[in-house]
């Protein structure tokens, strides 16, 4: 251990004084014996500690980096839940990732939280399982006395709270009206994707990457492959979709192409939504998630279940389902009688 780390000091009144610096608020900090004996053991304790500390990676030479503690955290707590939505991570780690773990602080998390909220249209409920997510590596750090108090603890929300902006949920009429004017911008194009993802549910993602391989005709069924979760998963397809994709040229290995490239992607969304608003002013603003909201309530609205809905949108968890999709209302059931007499 390097002397500037601690020291133990005999004093001309007689005491002995443990001088040390704590690696990570490099504060240099006395305290005062009357005891040799008891200096000693205070000095071999704290000595313990930072020795631990300064074996992290050398966290002090990265001056506490958050990207460094969370690699530290991850690599020695493999079933740590703050991996549990890899999504949000990545948008924590992106936000803070250069920060000092030190000035990372409430209102700093706060307003970064609440952005994440209004961007994603997340309701209070879905905001509480992300802070508790972030928590596990706050509360780590708290219990390891890197930090004093944790900065997630005083950023709230309440589950009663009306969010701000819902989802945008069309109506069948609504969408064929979507479709029909789509299918005069981008007969060969946005056309065949978007009618895809008005039938499947699925994210963009993964019907941009959906490939000829992974479609059988002859099952009726497609599957993604390498979805959000990293799982497959199957679904079978409608057949007016089939017959739609029986007509698609195969130019690629990829079903739907994009303007620019063998495959759709997001600029060729974001030229053509901006595009479609210019031509259609008085229509509702919306994107591709949005047919899969649409998807989802039409789907409980014809009588489907959380737990099919949840197997068909592919997530990780019912309570994601009900988080999302939990305020649907009986009254929203076309024909809630499972009898045909």
């Amino acid at each position: 251990m390097k002397k500037k780390w601690i020291s133990i000091h005999n004093l001309s009144s007689g005491h002995f004084q443990v001088s040390f610096t704590m690696p990570n608020t490099k504060r240099r900090t006395r305290i005062k014996f009357k005891h040799l004996v008891e200096a000693k053991r205070f000095a071999s304790k704290t000595k313990t500690k930072i020795t631990a500390m300064l074996s992290r990676r050398s966290w002090t030479e990265t001056g506490f980096l958050l990207s460094s503690i969370v690699e530290y955290h991850l690599n020695h707590n493999k079933q740590s839940k703050l991996n549990s939505r890899k999504n949000i991570l990545r948008e924590f780690q992106s936000a803070f990732n250069d920060y000092d773990i030190f000035d990372i602080t409430t209102k700093s998390l706060r307003t970064w939280l609440n952005s994440l909220k209004i961007k994603n249209h997340y309701t209070n409920r879905n905001m509480r399982q992300i802070k508790i997510q972030l928590n596990v590596l706050f509360k780590y750090l708290v219990e390891e006395e890197i930090l004093e108090t944790n900065p997630l603890q005083n950023v709230m929300f309440n589950v009663t709270e009306v969010p701000s902006k819902g989802h945008v949920v069309f109506s069948p009429q609504e969408l064929i009206s979507i479709l029909a004017k789509t299918k005069t911008l981008s007969k060969d194009i946005f056309y065949p994707y978007f009618y895809a993802l008005i039938h499947t549910g699925g994210r963009r993602s993964e019907l941009a990457k959906l490939k000829w391989e992974n479609v059988s005709l002859k099952s009726k069924t497609i599957t993604f492959r390498g979805t959000k979760n990293k799982s497959d998963r199957t679904i079978r397809i409608h057949p007016n979709l089939i017959k739609l994709l029986k007509g698609l040229k195969k130019e690629s290995e990829y079903v739907f192409k994009g303007t620019t490239s063998n495959r759709m992607s997001n600029p060729n969304l974001y030229n053509f939504f901006k595009k479609y608003r210019r031509i259609y002013p008085d229509d509702k603003e919306f994107g591709c998630h949005d047919f899969r909201h649409s998807f989802a309530f039409n789907f409980l609205k014809k009588g489907g279940s959380m737990y099919a809905l949840k197997a068909i949108l592919g997530h990780k968890s019912i309570q994601m389902t009900i988080d999302l999709y939990g305020n649907f209302k009986s009254i929203h059931v076309d024909m809630p009688s499972p009898y045909s007499f």
